[in-house]
């Protein structure tokens, strides 16, 4: 029976595992929706409704996963120090040298997977793609270190979760970008910044132990909590303003607004409440994230009936 290492209460990573299953799992894959759904989203926007995805569209997904898989890995491989305080536990902060190594290797060979797909799509989500990897690479590597800087981290994730992914998707349809499909993506960036202000609750204290000058841990808990509900209501105000503007029939633009406006304004109210009552814990993060995904599900779904 292999050996089992808890990360969070409900989590665990097998030691015994083959290098392919071990990178799976250290990938946390089912975070890599985040920048899927906004490949989606920028796809379908250029589409303008919906039609049967193209291969192109399908080769950048696998793409994005293998590349968001790779960037997960060397982060945690950068930040293991800091996780080992935060009592996250898998090979990474408990194994070898070697071990780690073995790790690190596999990921380099899903980045390169990565590149060599996305140089067969068009040279504008090319362009993309390869702006996601610099920045992905700068976020917790020397000497940018964009995760130790409180704006930089939260901007830089926007993009990478956000802004970036959505043009990826968009260019596989058309290089030519409306100004009002650039001011949708800033929104759902804006979105983004409001979900990643609230991920550093759950490693706050390795985070402070290793000088790590977090958003959170220079300006605070009530003023990153407040700061994150109203990105994300403006986030969600201006997408479906965006998306009344672009629909069809008045109906249609009635009955999504109203739906859209009391779900965004809820979702909002309710992050901030979850978070405050659980303690900000890594329950009340990953809640929150669940709840992220449902949203950008409806959205995407208004513009597939655009």
């Amino acid at each position: 029976m292999p050996i089992v290492l808890e990360v969070h209460p409900g989590r665990s990573v097998p030691l015994g595992l083959p290098l392919v299953e071990q990178l799976f799992l250290l990938s946390r894959p089912a975070n890599a929706l985040l920048p899927l759904l906004l490949l989606t989203a920028g796809f379908y926007a250029a589409l303008g409704g919906f039609e049967q995805p193209s291969l192109d569209f399908y080769n950048l997904c696998i793409s994005a996963f293998l590349l968001h898989a790779a960037f997960t890995v060397f982060n945690d491989v950068a930040d293991r120090t800091i996780d080992a305080d935060n009592n996250v536990r898998t090979i990474i902060t408990l194994g070898t040298k070697t071990q780690r190594l073995r790790i690190a290797w596999g990921a380099a060979v899903l980045l390169v997977a990565a590149i060599l797909i996305v140089a067969t799509l068009p040279p504008a989500v090319t362009i993309v793609v390869l702006c996601m990897t610099v920045v992905a690479f700068g976020y917790n590597q020397r000497p940018l270190q964009f995760s130790r800087r409180p704006l930089a981290s939260i901007i830089s994730l926007g993009l990478l979760y956000g802004f970036l992914p959505f043009f990826a998707g968009y260019f596989v349809v058309s290089p030519q970008v409306p100004y009002e499909w650039v001011a949708f993506a800033s929104l759902w960036m804006v979105g983004r910044i409001s979900l990643s202000l609230l991920k550093d609750f759950k490693d706050e204290d390795g985070d402070a132990r290793h000088g790590k000058q977090t958003f959170l841990l220079r300006y605070g808990h009530g003023a990153t909590l407040h700061l994150s509900t109203w990105l994300c209501a403006i986030s969600y105000v201006g997408i479906t303003a965006i998306l009344v503007l672009q629909a069809r029939t008045l109906l249609l633009m009635v009955v999504v607004v109203v739906a859209a406006l009391v779900v965004g304004v809820a979702y909002s109210l309710l992050r901030q409440r979850t978070m405050m009552a659980e303690l900000a814990t890594w329950r009340s993060v990953d809640a929150v994230v669940k709840q992220q995904i449902i949203i950008d599900g409806m959205f995407i779904v208004w513009l597939m009936l655009l």
